[in-house]
Protein backbone atom coordinates (compact mmCIF):
# COMPACT_ATOMS: atom_id res chain seq x y z
CA UNK A 1 0.00 0.00 0.00
CA UNK A 2 1.03 3.32 -1.16
CA UNK A 3 1.74 5.72 1.58
CA UNK A 4 0.10 9.27 1.70
CA UNK A 5 2.45 11.77 2.36
CA UNK A 6 0.69 15.33 1.77
CA UNK A 7 2.71 17.84 0.26
CA UNK A 8 2.35 22.10 0.51
CA UNK A 9 -0.79 22.28 -2.37
CA UNK A 10 -2.74 19.85 0.47
CA UNK A 11 -1.99 22.45 2.95
CA UNK A 12 -2.93 25.10 0.59
CA UNK A 13 -6.22 23.33 -0.38
CA UNK A 14 -7.16 23.45 3.68
CA UNK A 15 -6.15 26.86 4.24
CA UNK A 16 -8.38 27.66 1.40
CA UNK A 17 -11.03 25.17 2.32
CA UNK A 18 -10.97 27.88 6.06
CA UNK A 19 -11.95 30.87 3.88
CA UNK A 20 -14.86 29.09 3.18
CA UNK A 21 -13.90 28.61 -1.15
CA UNK A 22 -15.04 25.97 -3.03
CA UNK A 23 -13.52 23.18 -5.06
CA UNK A 24 -13.36 25.21 -8.20
CA UNK A 25 -12.42 28.29 -6.55
CA UNK A 26 -9.50 27.17 -5.33
CA UNK A 27 -8.56 25.15 -8.65
CA UNK A 28 -8.62 28.76 -10.15
CA UNK A 29 -6.42 30.24 -7.33
CA UNK A 30 -3.81 27.52 -7.42
CA UNK A 31 -4.26 27.39 -11.46
CA UNK A 32 -5.28 24.00 -12.15
CA UNK A 33 -7.03 23.60 -15.23
CA UNK A 34 -10.37 22.07 -13.35
CA UNK A 35 -12.32 22.43 -9.94
CA UNK A 36 -11.83 18.44 -10.14
CA UNK A 37 -8.21 18.21 -9.99
CA UNK A 38 -8.90 20.10 -6.33
CA UNK A 39 -12.03 17.82 -5.41
CA UNK A 40 -9.96 14.61 -5.92
CA UNK A 41 -7.34 15.98 -3.61
CA UNK A 42 -10.07 16.77 -0.89
CA UNK A 43 -11.34 13.52 -1.23
CA UNK A 44 -7.87 12.00 -0.71
CA UNK A 45 -7.74 14.20 2.43
CA UNK A 46 -11.03 13.06 3.61
CA UNK A 47 -10.28 8.99 3.08
CA UNK A 48 -6.79 9.59 5.12
CA UNK A 49 -8.35 11.29 7.81
CA UNK A 50 -7.54 15.02 7.52
CA UNK A 51 -11.00 16.38 6.71
CA UNK A 52 -14.46 15.05 7.56
CA UNK A 53 -17.00 16.13 4.90
CA UNK A 54 -20.47 17.08 5.85
CA UNK A 55 -23.26 17.64 3.43
CA UNK A 56 -26.03 20.47 4.68
CA UNK A 57 -29.39 20.84 3.20
CA UNK A 58 -28.27 24.11 1.45
CA UNK A 59 -24.04 23.69 1.12
CA UNK A 60 -21.52 21.32 2.01
CA UNK A 61 -18.72 22.32 4.72
CA UNK A 62 -15.73 20.21 5.99
CA UNK A 63 -14.15 19.62 9.83
CA UNK A 64 -11.18 19.74 10.09
CA UNK A 65 -9.20 16.90 12.14
CA UNK A 66 -6.01 17.32 14.00
CA UNK A 67 -4.12 15.47 12.23
CA UNK A 68 -5.56 18.26 9.25
CA UNK A 69 -4.14 21.20 11.50
CA UNK A 70 -0.54 19.13 11.45
CA UNK A 71 0.12 19.34 7.59
CA UNK A 72 -1.01 23.82 8.10
CA UNK A 73 1.33 23.93 11.11
CA UNK A 74 -1.94 25.52 12.56
CA UNK A 75 -2.95 24.20 16.08
CA UNK A 76 -5.59 27.23 16.84
CA UNK A 77 -4.60 27.06 20.53
CA UNK A 78 -6.18 30.07 20.97
CA UNK A 79 -9.26 29.27 19.70
CA UNK A 80 -9.02 25.44 22.57
CA UNK A 81 -10.89 24.74 25.03
CA UNK A 82 -10.35 26.06 28.66
CA UNK A 83 -8.96 23.28 31.00
CA UNK A 84 -12.38 22.52 32.28
CA UNK A 85 -13.19 21.96 28.69
CA UNK A 86 -15.85 24.29 28.66
CA UNK A 87 -16.89 25.90 25.46
CA UNK A 88 -17.30 29.58 24.86
CA UNK A 89 -20.59 30.70 24.98
CA UNK A 90 -22.43 31.37 21.71
CA UNK A 91 -23.23 35.42 21.08
CA UNK A 92 -26.78 36.53 20.62
CA UNK A 93 -25.90 37.03 16.91
CA UNK A 94 -24.76 33.20 16.70
CA UNK A 95 -26.38 30.46 14.83
CA UNK A 96 -28.38 27.86 16.70
CA UNK A 97 -26.04 24.73 17.24
CA UNK A 98 -27.65 20.69 18.80
CA UNK A 99 -24.82 20.16 21.54
CA UNK A 100 -25.64 16.15 22.35
CA UNK A 101 -23.24 15.57 25.13
CA UNK A 102 -23.13 12.76 27.94
CA UNK A 103 -22.88 10.66 24.92
CA UNK A 104 -22.75 7.01 25.98
CA UNK A 105 -22.05 4.96 22.60
CA UNK A 106 -21.55 1.07 22.28
CA UNK A 107 -19.54 -0.66 18.95
CA UNK A 108 -20.11 -3.78 18.84
CA UNK A 109 -17.14 -6.51 17.86
CA UNK A 110 -16.97 -8.56 15.17
CA UNK A 111 -15.76 -12.00 17.33
CA UNK A 112 -16.41 -11.76 21.15
CA UNK A 113 -13.16 -11.83 23.16
CA UNK A 114 -11.93 -14.04 25.77
CA UNK A 115 -13.27 -12.42 29.37
CA UNK A 116 -9.36 -11.05 30.56
CA UNK A 117 -9.03 -8.84 28.08
CA UNK A 118 -12.01 -6.49 29.70
CA UNK A 119 -10.76 -3.15 30.23
CA UNK A 120 -11.83 -0.03 31.35
CA UNK A 121 -9.74 2.76 29.61
CA UNK A 122 -9.78 6.57 30.86
CA UNK A 123 -8.54 9.10 28.65
CA UNK A 124 -7.58 12.62 29.75
CA UNK A 125 -7.39 15.94 28.01
CA UNK A 126 -7.38 13.92 24.87
CA UNK A 127 -6.25 15.82 22.10
CA UNK A 128 -8.87 15.31 19.44
CA UNK A 129 -10.84 18.41 18.24
CA UNK A 130 -13.00 18.88 15.06
CA UNK A 131 -13.73 22.42 14.38
CA UNK A 132 -15.72 23.79 11.93
CA UNK A 133 -13.35 25.27 8.89
CA UNK A 134 -15.77 28.18 8.27
CA UNK A 135 -15.49 29.21 11.68
CA UNK A 136 -12.96 28.11 14.16
CA UNK A 137 -14.89 29.19 17.96
CA UNK A 138 -17.23 26.43 16.58
CA UNK A 139 -16.17 23.31 18.48
CA UNK A 140 -17.30 19.84 16.57
CA UNK A 141 -16.51 16.75 17.79
CA UNK A 142 -15.14 16.85 21.88
CA UNK A 143 -12.72 14.12 22.43
CA UNK A 144 -11.61 15.08 25.87
CA UNK A 145 -12.05 13.40 28.87
CA UNK A 146 -14.07 10.21 27.90
CA UNK A 147 -14.00 6.06 29.17
CA UNK A 148 -13.80 3.21 26.39
CA UNK A 149 -14.80 0.16 28.34
CA UNK A 150 -13.63 -3.40 26.33
CA UNK A 151 -16.27 -6.01 26.90
CA UNK A 152 -16.39 -9.33 25.76
CA UNK A 153 -18.49 -8.03 23.26
CA UNK A 154 -18.53 -4.43 22.44
CA UNK A 155 -16.34 -1.65 23.17
CA UNK A 156 -18.19 1.32 24.74
CA UNK A 157 -17.59 5.19 24.76
CA UNK A 158 -18.97 7.24 27.34
CA UNK A 159 -19.05 11.07 27.96
CA UNK A 160 -18.66 12.05 24.48
CA UNK A 161 -19.66 15.63 22.76
CA UNK A 162 -20.76 16.45 19.73
CA UNK A 163 -22.01 20.03 18.26
CA UNK A 164 -23.81 20.45 14.50
CA UNK A 165 -25.41 23.61 13.20
CA UNK A 166 -28.81 23.55 13.70
CA UNK A 167 -29.99 25.01 10.42
CA UNK A 168 -27.51 21.68 8.49
CA UNK A 169 -30.40 19.08 10.30
CA UNK A 170 -33.85 19.56 9.69
CA UNK A 171 -34.85 15.90 10.39
CA UNK A 172 -33.89 15.32 14.54
CA UNK A 173 -34.38 12.06 13.19
CA UNK A 174 -31.46 11.57 11.53
CA UNK A 175 -29.17 14.02 14.45
CA UNK A 176 -27.85 10.66 15.73
CA UNK A 177 -26.88 9.12 12.58
CA UNK A 178 -24.75 11.80 11.43
CA UNK A 179 -23.37 12.71 15.01
CA UNK A 180 -21.59 8.91 14.91
CA UNK A 181 -20.19 9.87 10.94
CA UNK A 182 -18.49 12.42 12.73
CA UNK A 183 -17.11 10.31 16.24
CA UNK A 184 -16.40 7.18 13.85
CA UNK A 185 -13.13 8.56 12.29
CA UNK A 186 -11.57 8.93 15.76
CA UNK A 187 -13.38 5.51 16.86
CA UNK A 188 -11.55 3.97 14.27
CA UNK A 189 -8.47 5.69 15.48
CA UNK A 190 -8.78 3.96 19.14
CA UNK A 191 -9.82 0.74 17.56
CA UNK A 192 -6.28 0.86 15.96
CA UNK A 193 -4.39 1.67 18.97
CA UNK A 194 -6.45 -0.72 20.96
CA UNK A 195 -6.13 -3.95 18.63
CA UNK A 196 -2.26 -3.53 19.14
CA UNK A 197 -2.58 -4.61 22.97
CA UNK A 198 -5.81 -6.91 22.31
CA UNK A 199 -5.20 -8.90 19.60
CA UNK A 200 -8.63 -10.10 17.79
CA UNK A 201 -10.19 -6.88 18.91
CA UNK A 202 -11.79 -5.84 15.57
CA UNK A 203 -15.29 -3.95 15.32
CA UNK A 204 -17.90 -4.79 13.20
CA UNK A 205 -18.84 -3.07 10.46
CA UNK A 206 -22.12 -2.93 8.52
CA UNK A 207 -22.03 -3.70 4.60
CA UNK A 208 -21.62 0.23 3.61
CA UNK A 209 -18.57 -0.33 5.90
CA UNK A 210 -20.14 1.75 8.63
CA UNK A 211 -19.41 0.96 12.14
CA UNK A 212 -21.99 -1.42 13.97
CA UNK A 213 -23.14 0.58 17.02
CA UNK A 214 -25.63 2.16 18.98
CA UNK A 215 -26.50 4.71 20.95
CA UNK A 216 -27.16 3.96 24.54
CA UNK A 217 -27.23 7.12 26.40
CA UNK A 218 -27.20 11.12 25.84
CA UNK A 219 -28.76 14.13 26.21
CA UNK A 220 -29.78 16.45 23.55
CA UNK A 221 -29.16 20.09 23.82
CA UNK A 222 -30.39 23.22 21.61
CA UNK A 223 -27.63 26.01 22.21
CA UNK A 224 -28.97 29.49 21.41
CA UNK A 225 -32.15 29.02 21.61
CA UNK A 226 -34.54 32.05 21.40
CA UNK A 227 -37.14 30.64 23.71
CA UNK A 228 -34.91 28.70 26.58
CA UNK A 229 -32.75 31.86 26.88
CA UNK A 230 -36.28 33.83 27.96
CA UNK A 231 -37.36 31.25 30.21
CA UNK A 232 -33.73 31.01 31.44
CA UNK A 233 -33.89 34.30 32.67
CA UNK A 234 -37.24 33.91 34.05
CA UNK A 235 -36.00 30.94 36.22
CA UNK A 236 -33.12 33.33 36.87
CA UNK A 237 -35.67 35.86 38.29
CA UNK A 238 -37.99 33.57 39.99
CA UNK A 239 -35.62 30.85 41.23
CA UNK A 240 -38.08 28.59 39.77
CA UNK A 241 -36.80 25.56 37.17
CA UNK A 242 -38.44 24.22 34.35
CA UNK A 243 -38.79 20.47 34.59
CA UNK A 244 -41.24 18.59 32.01
CA UNK A 245 -42.18 14.98 32.71
CA UNK A 246 -43.26 12.38 31.12
CA UNK A 247 -46.81 11.25 31.29
CA UNK A 248 -45.80 7.67 30.88
CA UNK A 249 -43.26 7.12 33.53
CA UNK A 250 -43.00 10.51 35.06
CA UNK A 251 -39.40 10.94 34.21
CA UNK A 252 -37.74 14.26 33.62
CA UNK A 253 -38.13 14.33 29.81
CA UNK A 254 -37.47 18.32 28.98
CA UNK A 255 -35.61 20.94 31.28
CA UNK A 256 -34.49 24.37 30.35
CA UNK A 257 -30.60 24.40 31.27
CA UNK A 258 -28.05 27.24 31.94
CA UNK A 259 -25.30 26.17 33.47
CA UNK A 260 -22.97 26.30 30.80
CA UNK A 261 -23.91 30.04 29.89
CA UNK A 262 -27.01 31.13 27.81
CA UNK A 263 -30.00 28.87 28.45
CA UNK A 264 -30.12 25.97 26.31
CA UNK A 265 -33.48 23.73 25.92
CA UNK A 266 -32.62 19.76 26.66
CA UNK A 267 -34.25 16.75 25.69
CA UNK A 268 -32.81 14.45 28.44
CA UNK A 269 -35.50 11.13 28.65
CA UNK A 270 -33.35 8.28 28.27
CA UNK A 271 -35.68 6.52 25.93
CA UNK A 272 -37.48 9.69 24.12
CA UNK A 273 -34.11 11.96 22.84
CA UNK A 274 -35.38 12.68 19.24
CA UNK A 275 -39.40 12.13 20.06
CA UNK A 276 -39.37 14.95 22.36
CA UNK A 277 -36.97 17.06 20.46
CA UNK A 278 -39.29 16.58 17.34
CA UNK A 279 -42.15 17.90 19.11
CA UNK A 280 -40.39 20.92 20.62
CA UNK A 281 -38.42 21.73 16.82
CA UNK A 282 -42.46 21.33 15.64
CA UNK A 283 -43.43 23.97 18.45
CA UNK A 284 -40.96 26.65 17.56
CA UNK A 285 -41.29 26.00 14.10
CA UNK A 286 -45.33 26.92 14.30
CA UNK A 287 -44.25 29.48 16.59
CA UNK A 288 -41.90 31.02 14.32
CA UNK A 289 -44.62 30.77 11.30
CA UNK A 290 -47.13 31.63 13.33
CA UNK A 291 -48.96 28.17 12.99
CA UNK A 292 -48.97 28.06 16.91
CA UNK A 293 -51.45 31.60 17.05
CA UNK A 294 -53.65 29.93 14.15
CA UNK A 295 -54.32 27.33 16.25
CA UNK A 296 -55.25 28.99 19.66
CA UNK A 297 -57.80 30.86 17.69
CA UNK A 298 -59.04 27.74 15.81
CA UNK A 299 -59.29 26.09 19.42
CA UNK A 300 -61.03 29.60 20.52
CA UNK A 301 -63.51 29.26 17.86
CA UNK A 302 -63.87 25.58 18.61
CA UNK A 303 -64.65 26.74 22.23
CA UNK A 304 -67.23 29.79 21.06
CA UNK A 305 -69.08 27.29 19.27
CA UNK A 306 -69.08 24.27 21.75
CA UNK A 307 -70.44 26.96 24.30
CA UNK A 308 -73.00 28.35 21.85
CA UNK A 309 -74.02 25.06 21.03
CA UNK A 310 -74.18 24.21 24.96
CA UNK A 311 -76.54 27.29 25.43
CA UNK A 312 -78.61 26.22 22.24
CA UNK A 313 -78.98 22.35 23.83
CA UNK A 314 -79.87 24.43 27.38
CA UNK A 315 -82.27 26.47 25.67
CA UNK A 316 -84.13 23.12 23.62
CA UNK A 317 -84.26 21.39 26.73
CA UNK A 318 -85.99 24.37 28.85
CA UNK A 319 -88.33 25.09 25.85
CA UNK A 320 -89.22 21.01 26.46
CA UNK A 321 -89.43 21.23 29.61
CA UNK A 322 -92.14 24.21 29.52
CA UNK A 323 -94.23 22.46 26.89
CA UNK A 324 -93.94 18.89 28.76
CA UNK A 325 -95.49 21.38 31.89
CA UNK A 326 -97.52 22.65 29.63
CA UNK A 327 -98.97 19.57 27.95
CA UNK A 328 -99.23 17.91 31.85
CA UNK A 329 -101.75 20.44 32.85
CA UNK A 330 -103.32 19.74 29.99
CA UNK A 331 -104.08 16.15 30.76
CA UNK A 332 -104.21 17.49 34.31
CA UNK A 333 -107.02 19.40 33.81
CA UNK A 334 -109.07 17.09 31.75
CA UNK A 335 -108.55 14.37 34.31
CA UNK A 336 -110.07 16.78 36.41
CA UNK A 337 -113.79 17.77 34.29
CA UNK A 338 -114.00 13.83 33.56
CA UNK A 339 -113.75 13.21 37.51
CA UNK A 340 -115.93 16.02 37.96
CA UNK A 341 -118.62 15.37 35.72
CA UNK A 342 -118.13 11.22 37.06
CA UNK A 343 -119.26 12.61 40.49
CA UNK A 344 -121.95 14.57 39.50
CA UNK A 345 -123.19 11.50 37.17
CA UNK A 346 -123.11 9.59 40.21
CA UNK A 347 -124.77 11.93 42.37
CA UNK A 348 -127.70 11.76 40.04
CA UNK A 349 -128.05 8.08 39.68
CA UNK A 350 -128.03 8.17 43.86
CA UNK A 351 -130.55 10.67 43.66
CA UNK A 352 -132.85 8.72 41.08
CA UNK A 353 -132.82 5.33 43.13
CA UNK A 354 -133.67 6.99 46.21
CA UNK A 355 -136.93 7.92 45.12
Amino acid sequence: MRIFNPGPEYSQIISYLLTGKSAREIGRIMGYKSGGTVSKKIKRLINHGYLINHTGPDNRFYSITLKGYSIIGNKREDNSPTQSGKVEALTENSDKFYRLHALQIKYWLKTPLPAENIHIISFKDHPTHLRNLRNHSDLIVEFKDFNVTVSTRAIKFTNLEVRMPYKEVNDPQILLTKAMALIEPEVEHIESLLSKHIPGLKLQRLANNVLDAVVTRGEIAIENDELAINVGKIQKDTGEKLRIYDPDDGKISEIVDFSKGPAEFESVHPKKLIENLEIYKQFLDDLNSGKFYDRINKIVEVQEKTMQIQEKQEEIQKNAFSQFDERINEHLNLVNNLATQFFHALDELKNYMMR
